[in-house]
C-alpha cells in the first residue's frame, strides 16, 4: 500500500506499470479507517496479486481530475497504464472481491 500525492503519484503509477493496481481515492472521514482494512486485509488474502495507491482527493485534486473522480471513497482499477474498471462509493469485502475477481479474469483474458 502506497500513499502518493501530486509530486509521486505519476512516478509510482509507471513503476506499477506491469501490475494489477486499485488507485483509492479517499477522502478523510469515518469511512477512511474502515476502507484502509479492508484493502490492506484483501491486499495479503490474495497474497499481494494487486498494489493500491492511496491519494487524498482533498490534497490531490489533479489528481482526482485526470481521473473523473467526482466522489470518494472512489476506486480505479488499472493494468497497464489503463483503466479496467471502477467503483464509486463505501464497499464491503464482498464488493471488493469482485471488482478484483473481475479484472484478473479481464487480465487473464489479455495474456
Amino acid at each position: 500500500m502506497i500513499f502518493a500525492d501530486d509530486r509521486n503519484f505519476y512516478e509510482v503509477l509507471d513503476s506499477l506499470r506491469d501490475e494489477l493496481v486499485l488507485i483509492n481515492f479517499l477522502h478523510d472521514g469515518k469511512d477512511f479507517e474502515k476502507q484502509l482494512n479492508l484493502l490492506l486485509k484483501t491486499q495479503q488474502e490474495y497474497r499481494y496479486a494487486f498494489n493500491v495507491i492511496i491519494v487524498s482527493k482533498a490534497v490531490s485534486e489533479n489528481i482526482s481530475r485526470d481521473f473523473n473522480v467526482i466522489g470518494t471513497p472512489t476506486i480505479v482499477v488499472v493494468q497497464n497504464g489503463r483503466q479496467i474498471d471502477r467503483f464509486l462509493g463505501s464497499m464491503e469485502a464482498g464488493e471488493l472481491e469482485e471488482i478484483l475477481q473481475k479484472a484478473m479474469a479481464a487480465i487473464e483474458l489479455t495474456k
